[in-house]
């Protein structure tokens, strides 16, 4: 509050030193007053209440609220309010006592939450977002959200002592679009298909439901909003599941990362999905080259997450060509790309970001292959052993890079010098590279450079270190 503090007593002088040729000096002297600015003590209720909302907690209830007994009546228009600290009941309530709480529209609190904190929810009800981490959390307390009727986003993480008795009140928030429930351990596929009965729903995101199977989705296929659809690390999840969810129409976002049952013939079944623009598929080791027939005519995706899909070969990425409109792909741990698979992505010229790590048969010919994607800011090849400096001179003609990784890579002082024309360049990743003091100096006219990842790189020095002390924003890790 040092800076208040400041303001409360200072002055502000209204005076122009330069006078006109039009007006008498003389009198300009007699009638000239000088603009006091009040103490910012006085300052009328609603201003302060706007500037409170600035200000973080801690604050507000420990250093403002003492300055007069003006200040120790008022309360702040916070609109965000994330309590991360371990407040008890009353300490809750004497926070939203503080608060305009009429104008909190979104509201997190952290994994000390306790159901007897959630009593106080009544006090925040034109709230629209409601994150809650629920370690301590039970039915008892999920019960108490059924108040926050005007409720649109709910995130629930680390659901581990909620029932199906609990669950079963979320049906009641009828404006509520986006719902996200993390680590539920108890949730069936009865809660599921309650879910998938409320109309308003636009964004379903389920992660790590252990419980949850096929038939939870049974009836997904006639929800008229649903656009998005998050199922993640969800074993019990089949190729039957594909074939619901596969006859909504408007989704647009589609995650089923690590689960490991999903086949070519689930993929094949998202027969009415044309418009997908996010597909992720990471872990599910089931699919082979077959599935990305399938996935190449989704024309409108700019997102692909195919990482750790072991089976996936060069053949599987010729299908891919036909995404024009693909801004990101993630193919990390595909261990059976090589070089001839590269080139087949040579056509995405408005692809962003490329994610190669550890795809270690990809050699210096291949990444030759990557100078045409012209459009690209950040590209991971960490791990792709067999490439060298050669490759840095490859990748240095893509002017817009700004995130760049090839830890475990061979590159040695003659690649800093390519990365040294590279003058976007924000972050560099070089873990376990052999470089030297003499080869950082080559980074030293990256004045956009924040951040340089060199960990076990033996040959640094402090030495090396000082050489990029003039680059200010530059943060060294290593």
């Amino acid at each position: 509050m040092d800076t208040a503090m400041e303001i409360e007593t200072d002055t502000v002088v209204a005076m122009d030193t330069t006078p006109d040729s039009d007006i008498d000096v003389n009198m300009l002297a007699e009638t000239t007053q000088i603009a006091h600015i009040a103490p910012i003590t006085t300052m009328p209720l609603t201003i302060l209440e706007y500037i409170w909302g600035f200000l973080p907690i801690r604050t507000i209830m420990g250093r403002c609220v003492v300055v007069s007994r003006k200040w120790s009546r008022s309360k702040a228009r916070w609109t965000k309010l994330i309590v991360t600290s371990q407040p008890h009941t009353q300490h809750l309530r004497t926070i939203l006592d503080r608060s305009i709480t009429k104008s909190i529209h979104h509201l997190e609190l952290s994994r000390h939450t306790t159901d007897q904190m959630l009593e106080c929810l009544d006090m925040v009800g034109e709230s629209r977002y409601l994150g809650l981490k629920c370690h301590y959390l039970t039915d008892q307390g999920i019960a108490r959200i059924v108040s926050l009727t005007n409720l649109r986003f709910l995130v629930l993480d680390c659901c581990k002592h909620i029932t199906n008795h609990g669950y079963v009140v979320i049906g009641f928030l009828e404006q509520l679009h986006t719902l996200c429930v993390r680590d539920g351990e108890m949730l069936t596929d009865h809660i599921v298909q309650g879910f998938v009965q409320m109309k308003q729903l636009r964004l379903l995101d389920l992660c790590n439901c252990p419980r949850i199977t096929d038939r939870g989705f049974e009836h997904i296929g006639s929800h008229p909003r649903l656009i998005g659809l998050l199922v993640r690390r969800s074993g019990q999840i089949t190729d039957q599941a594909l074939k619901y969810i596969g006859s909504i129409r408007q989704l647009k976002d589609l995650v089923l990362n690590n689960c490991g049952q999903i086949t070519d013939h689930g993929i094949a079944s998202l027969r009415h999905t044309g418009q997908l623009r996010y597909l992720g598929l990471s872990m599910c080791r089931g699919l082979t080259n077959q599935a990305l027939v399938r996935i190449g005519s989704f024309v409108r995706l700019n997102r692909l997450n195919l990482a750790q899909c072991t089976q996936l070969t060069d053949q599987g990425l010729a299908c891919l060509r036909t995404l024009v409109d693909l801004r990101e792909l993630f193919v990390n741990g595909c261990c059976g790309l090589t070089d001839q698979g590269i080139a087949h992505l040579g056509t995405l010229q408005r692809l962003q970001r490329l994610d190669l790590h550890g795809c270690d048969q990809i050699t210096d010919h291949g990444t030759a292959h990557l100078a045409t994607l012209v459009s690209l800011v950040n590209l991971n090849l960490s791990y792709c052993s067999r490439l060298t400096d050669q490759s840095v001179a490859n990748i240095s003609v893509l002017k817009k890079m700004q995130h760049i990784n090839m830890s475990g890579c061979a590159i040695t002082d003659l690649g800093l010098g390519y990365f040294g024309t590279m003058s976007r360049l924000v972050v560099i990743s070089l873990l376990r590279c052999a470089i030297t003091d003499l080869g950082l100096a080559h980074l030293g006219t990256l004045v956009r450079l924040e951040g340089l990842y060199i960990f076990r790189c033996e040959s640094i020095t402090a030495h090396g270190i000082r050489m990029l002390g003039h680059l200010k924003r530059l943060k060294i890790y290593y």
